[in-house]
């Protein structure tokens, strides 16, 4: 079997929490005084956070076995 470089795929937890984190503010700043049904919120925060997800994961996978 072969030996896998150490922490090679660290990044995913680091782009989940950013992800989290800035769904999180862009709702509450940008979406929260919307008036639309809690489902319709809820759909919009899902897909902000695969978009965020997907592109700082992409990101980071290219930055992280650099260092």
């Amino acid at each position: 079997m072969k030996k896998s470089k150490k922490d090679d795929d660290g990044y995913y937890a680091v782009s989940a929490f950013i992800a989290v984190a800035l769904t999180i503010a862009i709702h509450y700043f940008f979406i929260s005084n919307i008036n639309l049904h809690p489902t319709i919120h809820v759909t919009i925060g899902i897909l902000i956070f695969f978009l965020l997800s997907a592109t700082i994961s992409s990101f980071l996978a290219k930055v992280w076995n650099k260092f």
